[in-house]
């Protein structure tokens, strides 16, 4: 999916600024780092808690979860941006440092960005809500039990394919997405909700959607870990 067509899809869409700002997550995803806070040369980093402070709920992340330098340090921040490796869903190590070189291109990493919510709807409530009107009627089969459905070619979201879990009150639901036009998906997203006041947005290779149980409830207990104080 083209940088044009994201910038389609979050003003031509209408969802306003939270919508603006999951744009502006998948444009720092897919072009491998951040303006004006590119990420380094990778090394090895300790696993010690860093406290930070985000929309004054207090977390303590790993230092090695921790994917750029400028964001490697206690304090307030704006925004926290982490990278886990697949399988075991890790930071850097000495012997892991060279896979964080080149995130984007070989799927063996999760990334997730915590950031105040603002009032945005995780990716369950979206699916009740917003995507209704611009998915397709027909339902198929997913992967591990998970539901298909796409939206319409008339919409901003053409080309996406969203995947959730049936039957449940506040369902797995995950957003998957192509890096370009007219290619094999490649991503899924899903936001929830962390604490009172913010949103984690996590990224995951389209290919370990068959994995979505087991990731969801590893992902789940480490975010949930990141509010308990050491």
């Amino acid at each position: 999916m083209g940088i044009g067509r994201w910038w389609q899809v979050m003003v031509g869409g209408g969802l306003g600024l939270a919508a603006l700002t999951a744009g502006c997550l998948v444009f720092d995803w897919l072009s491998d780092g951040r303006l004006g806070l590119v990420a380094p040369a990778p090394v090895a980093l300790g696993t010690t808690p860093v406290a930070v402070t985000l929309a004054g709920e207090n977390l303590w992340i790993p230092a090695n979860l921790i994917r750029f330098a400028g964001e490697r340090h206690p304090g307030r921040l704006e925004r926290l941006d982490l990278a886990l490796r697949l399988p075991d869903l890790t930071g850097q190590t000495a012997e892991t440092a060279a896979d964080f070189l080149t995130p984007a291109r070989d799927g063996r990493l999760v990334f997730i960005t915590i950031a105040p919510a603002a009032g945005a709807l995780d990716t369950a409530a979206m699916l009740a809500t917003i995507y209704q009107r611009y998915l397709d009627a027909a339902e198929t089969p997913g992967p591990a039990g998970l539901v298909r459905r796409t939206f319409r070619h008339d919409t901003s979201y053409a080309g996406d394919e969203l995947y959730f879990e049936p039957g449940s009150v506040h369902p797995f639901a995950a957003r998957c997405f192509a890096s370009r036009a007219n290619e094999p998906l490649v991503s899924c997203m899903r936001d929830v909700h962390l604490g009172d006041g913010l949103m984690a947005t996590i990224r995951l290779p389209y290919r370990e959607l068959p994995n979505w149980a087991e990731l969801a409830e590893r992902l789940d207990a480490i975010l949930s870990g990141f509010r308990r104080a050491p």
